[in-house]
């Protein structure tokens, strides 16, 4: 997959723009109510929301990107007073989700006329907590989805999504998520012990991509536990150079 360099874009073209050209693209759906982003005008475009994008520049100009990760989603909380998973008689709580991954591109050079996607990753759902009374600590999360840089199918740029926190009863024992690609951060373990939410891994760029923080661990008044939190969705940024 032929990833753009932070050093450089695939192209040559655009670093002698000449002056008054129109830095100026069209983007569906719309963004922050703009359905066309003048980036002289209108500044950088930072896009918050995931899903995903189509961007068909009117010129052909140099630009900067941003992007980050969604979070994975923590692990639930395990339950509390039976003996499971080797924990006798005691509370875990689940796993932390990884953070989402954190890549700038420099320079890249857009091409007049050519279509480009963007998509911005949804931070993946928390694990559910213990299935009290019945067998079982807290259930895995979800990963969470890449932000990436396309056009047509082929992949220029992306930071992938942070790996889900790993439930006890899936028998993975109880990992914190791996962050993601590149410059993600782990989630933390799960933990022994009530009234404990284990980290998700931190935000690697403004708040962003961060990890679902793993469930709190069971005690008297919820003995199942809690679930484990959403990791926070990713984020892609696009400025003019």
């Amino acid at each position: 997959m032929p990833i753009l360099s932070s050093f450089g874009g695939l192209s040559a073209i655009g670093r002698g723009v000449r002056s008054g050209f129109f830095r100026r693209f069209s983007i569906s759906p719309a963004v922050g109510g703009k359905a066309t982003w003048d980036l002289d005008v209108d500044g950088p475009m930072s896009i918050e929301s995931p899903g995903t994008y189509t961007l068909i520049p009117e010129e052909s100009f140099l630009v900067s990107l941003i992007e980050v990760g969604a979070g994975g989603g923590g692990a639930g909380g395990g339950q509390y007073g039976t003996i499971s998973s080797g924990y006798p008689n005691g509370s875990v709580g689940g796993a932390g989700g990884g953070s989402g991954g954190y890549r700038t591109v420099s320079s890249y050079t857009l091409t007049a006329s050519v279509s480009y996607t963007i998509i911005v990753g949804t931070g993946g759902v928390g694990g559910l907590p213990g299935n009290y009374p019945g067998w079982g600590d807290g259930f895995s999360g979800v990963d969470g989805g890449a932000t990436q840089f396309k056009q047509s199918t082929t992949v220029l740029s992306e930071a992938t999504g942070g790996g889900r926190g790993n439930g006890l009863q899936d028998g993975a024992g109880g990992t914190g998520g791996t962050g993601g690609s590149p410059s993600g951060n782990n989630g933390a373990n799960h933990y022994q012990g009530a009234d404990v939410y284990p980290a998700g891994g931190a935000s690697p760029y403004g708040g962003y991509g961060k990890g679902g923080d793993g469930g709190r661990g069971g005690t008297g008044a919820n003995p199942g536990g809690t679930q484990g939190s959403t990791g926070v969705n990713g984020f892609f940024r696009l400025a003019a150079l």
